[in-house]
């Protein structure tokens, strides 16, 4: 059952919970500590998309399209819709000979502030490329492309993209297929359940590769290193994800994903969080808190991110009300 992992507080009462889960993998698939349910199915929402590069580089596409790696950041990225990653997107694309139309992620408004000001105050349209998921769907035209499969139903779950990307993250998550859930996600494609601890373990992997299977372990290398490398493209300015990053003087692997999911890697241990009411803000205290039990972050550093760790609740007035802060245990598994 999942448990409390976050309290908002107004004044001197707690008036809001957090519930969720966390499974923290080393070796083996070995639960080393939990709180919460680490068997539970969860989603893994953008959390995935390390994973779903990998057959692009595996395949030979990486190679053929000469993708450069700040294009394979963007692939595994949930951007920002910023100016410059929709310059990498499209440099993905024009490699191929494709445009933004031939993607199938829809639009919505860039996560970026200054990015939808400058769209608004210059009448410029809304389009595909500005979708946080358009890094991963180019990622799944090159494989089609690269394949001579179908371009124009390559989100479908029969398709086999997403045949090849189920069979990926079953073998890298160490799960079977059959049992993987596969729901819809928002940018149309196929997204996958499975338990938060399998979740975990496949961080743990791609942040250890001597461990995974040898036909993954040069393309993992290069996505993580990209990934840490390149945090602003993962994420974008001002994001939780490339603050973190930034300001950690050790290198981590840290991947958000919607509904509350946050997945993240160092030294011998992959960790994934899910919030149970699907609120991605309450993930990131309790992200901090588990780099400070683990003597990952300064004191320092914390201050630096102090608006994600106790994040402040005003009134209208933007006077202090209240605030929000990770209360939870982690329990080890021996």
């Amino acid at each position: 059952m999942s448990e409390i992992l976050v309290e908002e507080y107004r004044g001197k009462l707690l008036e809001n919970i957090h519930r969720g889960d966390i499974a923290v993998c080393s070796a083996e698939k070995k639960v080393t500590a939990f709180c919460g349910d680490t068997a539970k199915d969860v989603y893994y929402r953008s959390a995935a998309k390390p994973l779903q590069v990998l057959p692009v580089i595996t395949s030979g596409a990486a190679d053929k399209y000469g993708f450069t790696d700040k294009e394979i950041a963007l692939m595994s990225a949930s951007h920002s819709g910023e100016e410059f990653h929709i310059e990498i997107l499209k440099n993905i694309l024009s490699k191929m000979n494709l445009t933004v139309d031939d993607l199938r992620c829809g639009s919505h408004p860039p996560f970026s502030r200054s990015a939808r000001k400058h769209l608004r105050e210059n009448d410029l349209p809304i389009t595909q490329a500005h979708n946080a998921c358009s890094g991963k769907h180019s990622a799944q035209l090159a494989l089609a492309k690269f394949y001579g499969w179908d371009m124009d139903t390559y989100y479908k779950k029969e398709h086999p993209v997403q045949q090849l990307l189920l069979k990926t993250i079953s073998e890298v998550a160490d799960y079977p297929e059959e049992k993987i859930y596969q729901g819809i996600d928002g940018c149309g494609v196929v997204v996958f359940g499975l338990p938060l601890k399998n979740i975990a373990y496949s961080y743990f992997l791609l942040e250890n590769t001597e461990f995974l299977d040898k036909k993954y372990r040069k393309a993992a290398d290069r996505i993580v290193r990209v990934m840490k490398e390149y945090p602003a493209v993962i994420a974008g300015t001002d994001r939780f994800g490339t603050l973190l990053c930034q300001t950690l003087s050790k290198n981590i692997l840290a991947k958000s994903g919607a509904d509350g999911v946050f997945a993240l890697a160092f030294d011998d241990k992959g960790i994934a969080v899910k919030i149970e009411d699907g609120k991605l803000p309450a993930a990131y205290p309790v992200v901090i808190d588990i780099l400070k039990k683990y003597d990952v972050i300064t004191d320092e550093e914390i201050e630096k991110l102090d608006k994600y760790y106790r994040p402040v609740i005003k009134d209208h007035n933007g006077r202090k009300a209240g605030y929000i802060r990770a209360n939870f245990a982690l329990t080890a598994n021996k």
